[in-house]
């Protein structure tokens, strides 16, 4: 009963607050004093892998599948920065791909030191910092006390993650130019012919009646499964070659039924000569009336 009547109240409540605003659509999120599971509350209904909790910094970085990324930042990041503001935490939203990948490179950068071991690396990742920016951003104070280790090696891990912190920084930006680049020049018609998937589906439009597909020689496979070429090859082997053998068929078949017809032919012409010639060698048989007739005409003459 309780808790119908607090539903009751917050319909009623978010009724009256829509139309107060003039329709504007409002989102009631559950509070909880754990900060994982609020910040959870306030970006549903995307759904949520993992967060992970830097207290350092003051962020979270929350980790959601592929399909809901856009959910989880929502048009513009909005979904994004109200759920900073209802949470006090700085939100970052990564693909678990994206999350593994800092992971790997922070724990490379960092085991390249001599006297840097895995568990340095972990004791890092549970304390929210899961990147070479972090690592720099920390600072060189907070990587000696956390990690319990001398000033001279806490200020060596900063300055080794500062540098990869820079590499990593010029390949993303180089990254994000070329997929906008890629993006402007305007999909599947100045798409680019480099990447395999783009010429799949290039071959494949060219065989249902679209763009035209250059048709290259085949090349003998070099034997297996894994050398008999790839989709594109397969596809265009398909239009060059599925053509002439159809025509060679073709040609075959017209041969035989010329053959055929002209041996008939040739067989009907020998059964009509050998006829003509039989019937003119053989004499007229006379029957013993006829005879008869003949001798009495005689004797009468």
């Amino acid at each position: 009963m309780l808790w119908v009547l607090v539903w009751v109240c917050v319909v009623v409540v978010s009724k009256n607050i829509v139309d107060e605003l003039g329709g504007e659509k409002i989102d009631i999120v559950r509070w909880n004093e754990s900060s994982q599971i609020l910040i959870q509350n306030a970006l549903k209904p995307a759904e949520v892998v993992e967060i992970s909790l830097c207290f350092e910094l003051g962020r979270a970085t929350v980790v959601v599948n592929e399909d809901q990324l856009s959910l989880a930042i929502g048009k513009r990041g909005q979904n994004v920065r109200l759920a900073a503001r209802l949470t006090g935490w700085d939100v970052d939203i990564l693909t678990p791909v994206e999350f593994t990948k800092g992971l790997d490179i922070m724990a490379t950068t960092l085991t390249s030191i001599d006297t840097i071991e895995e568990d340095k690396v972990d004791r890092l990742a549970a304390l929210g910092i899961i990147s070479v920016f972090d690592v720099e951003e920390d600072g060189v104070d907070y990587l000696q006390t956390s990690l319990e280790i001398t000033p001279e090696l806490a200020k060596e891990i900063s300055e080794v993650a500062a540098a990869k912190a820079k590499i990593v920084g010029e390949q993303q930006l180089i990254e994000k130019e070329a997929a906008a680049k890629r993006k402007a020049q305007g999909g599947d018609v100045n798409a680019d012919m480099s990447v395999p998937s783009e010429q799949q589906a290039a071959a494949v439009l060219g065989l249902i009646g679209g763009a035209p597909v250059a048709k290259s020689a085949p090349t003998p496979a070099a034997g297996g499964a894994d050398a008999s070429g790839s989709i594109v090859d397969m596809l265009t082997n398909r239009v060059s070659v599925a053509e002439p053998a159809q025509d060679q068929e073709t040609k075959e078949n017209e041969v035989a039924v010329e053959a055929d017809v002209q041996s008939e032919a040739q067989a009907v012409t020998e059964e009509e000569v050998t006829s003509e010639v039989t019937q003119e060698s053989v004499p007229s048989e006379q029957t013993p009336a006829d005879t008869d007739q003949e001798d009495e005409s005689q004797q009468t003459q």
